[in-house]
């Protein structure tokens, strides 16, 4: 248990050193080139996301597990053949991408005026490779300060450079996105690079990545990476379907709001997965015990759920404040969608960890029938929206938390008709509490028509928030000394 906090008081240090600065860049730039700005950058970012996560085989929770699961030199040559497959990808990908973008050009914007643009994209995609692939092995090492450090570049060089690339944006020079999206990326795979060699990780790197590739000893990192990868690229080209529908039945200004309630959620959740990168998912590699698995999975839902009650009940509370001052009220539109994603987010963070544990488990059938499902009901409710109405704000934020509703759903179903999880009603009472904090804060800021009325709900609201913190907060420690105890500490 002790290990947990110290792992998320680090993280969350640096979490939130990353999500000032990243929402302060994205202010300086929202102000620099205006709504319809942000949403060309936001579909840029959202390519580049769906390029890096082909060439790193769908992010790098496969990198941790390999990672965390060798010592010594069957660790280095697993570090080097991992690299050799994410070099040759990117080489690959930059070919097609050359070669489809002017056919990509008409497909998101209408015409081929955006070819040499989405040619740049190179950059960015080599940049984010190279920092996945140093902050894959990071984690896979839990070096969690060297991981914080990262994440904090990232943020910090972000910042630095929005002020002078928005400024070169706003000119009309459409190159300086891809530019920002290269800088910060490049900068954290340094850094990453760094740390990894003062941790040993290159003494006889170079021996080792001039063999050839042995496919049967990294047969389990490719069916966990081939089981991301549909996952991670299936989420990836929903949302960037809805976002290029949103383009073409609305206009980048409307895709602008949806960035902005979009990255709001992204700035958090990114603390919530970076805990889960840093500490859940080596532990959860490193260790065949099944009591140790469910203690782990139990504790760290309960320690990840009452820090997002908190955050979430504080957001709805203040949302329109929150956008007023971040974006500017161009952007309070956003609102509309925040409304429905701030619930579905805690769905979404609670869900991570039992999703994992499928794959982490092999059981690539469960966890892929659980991703479709859940992206299916996002865009079926999201084409909806877009085509059939007037609110696509409103039924994108509301496909949004249905959808990991049900991944939810789904996943604790598999994972308990697995064995693997149990949950109990300590936790589950007091995580409904929380849910229950979120709608009567919504409630308050929202639908109430009178003052008192608003400020009697957000009182309860805050009451079931410190309520359901503290509740889970204990259900943790309740089962903390079972096993986790026990179990000895990863090589």
């Amino acid at each position: 248990m002790r290990d947990i906090f110290r792992s998320f008081a680090k993280v969350g240090t640096s979490g939130l050193f990353t999500a000032f600065f990243g929402i302060l860049s994205m202010r300086i730039l929202a102000h620099r080139v205006g709504d319809s700005g942000i949403g060309l950058f936001a579909e840029l970012r959202e390519i580049q996301r769906i390029v890096v996560l082909l060439g790193t085989f769908g992010g790098g929770q496969a990198i941790i597990q390999g990672i965390a699961s060798r010592t010594g030199e069957d660790r280095t040559r697993f570090s080097a053949e991992v690299l050799k497959l994410e070099l040759l990808c990117f080489f690959v990908l930059a070919v097609i991408f050359i070669l489809c973008a002017p056919i990509a050009s008409r497909a998101i914007f209408g015409n081929e005026h955006h070819t040499l643009l989405l040619i740049a994209m190179i950059g960015p995609v080599l940049a984010a490779i190279l920092m996945g692939y140093a902050v894959g092995m990071i984690n896979g090492r839990v070096l969690v300060a060297a991981f914080a450090i990262c994440q904090t570049v990232l943020a910090v060089f972000l910042w630095i450079f929005s002020y002078s690339l928005g400024n070169l944006a706003a000119k009309g020079n459409e190159f300086a996105y891809p530019l920002l999206l290269t800088i910060p990326f490049l900068a954290s795979a340094l850094f990453g690079a760094f740390f990894l060699w003062k941790d040993g990780a290159f003494v006889r790197f170079s021996a080792a990545f001039a063999q050839k590739i042995k496919w049967f000893e990294i047969k389990i990192f490719l069916q966990i990476a081939g089981a991301m990868l549909i996952s991670q690229v299936l989420a990836a080209i929903v949302i960037l379907a809805l976002r290029t529908g949103l383009i073409r039945n609305f206009n980048l200004a409307v895709e602008g709001h949806f960035d902005s309630a979009w990255t709001v959620s992204m700035v958090y959740l990114t603390g919530i997965q970076s805990a889960f990168n840093v500490y859940y998912f080596p532990k959860l590699s490193a260790n065949n015990s099944r009591e140790y698995r469910q203690d782990l999975t139990k504790n760290m839902m309960a320690m990840c759920s009452s820090i997002m009650v908190v955050i979430l009940v504080l957001l709805v509370l203040t949302r329109g404040g929150v956008i007023n001052h971040l974006y500017g009220n161009q952007f309070l539109p956003a609102t509309k969608a925040m409304r429905w994603m701030l619930i579905g987010d805690l769905f979404r963070s609670t869900g991570l960890f039992p999703t994992v544990l499928l794959i982490g488990r092999n059981f690539v059938k469960e966890f892929i029938i659980l991703e479709v499902l859940m992206n299916l009901l996002l865009l079926v409710v999201g084409f909806f929206g877009l085509y059939y109405t007037k609110i696509p704000l409103d039924l994108l934020g509301i496909a949004y938390a249905g959808g990991y509703l049900v991944r939810l759903v789904v996943s604790v179903y598999f994972v308990r008709k697995l064995r693997e999880f149990s949950i109990g009603p300590l936790l589950v009472t007091f995580w409904m509490i929380g849910l229950a904090a979120i709608v009567v804060a919504d409630l308050a800021s929202w639908t109430a028509p009178l003052m008192p009325t608003k400020l009697g709900l957000a009182s309860i609201a805050l009451l079931l928030m410190a309520t359901s913190a503290l509740g889970l907060i204990f259900s943790a420690r309740k089962s903390a000394g079972k096993s986790l105890g026990a179990v000895p500490q990863m090589p």
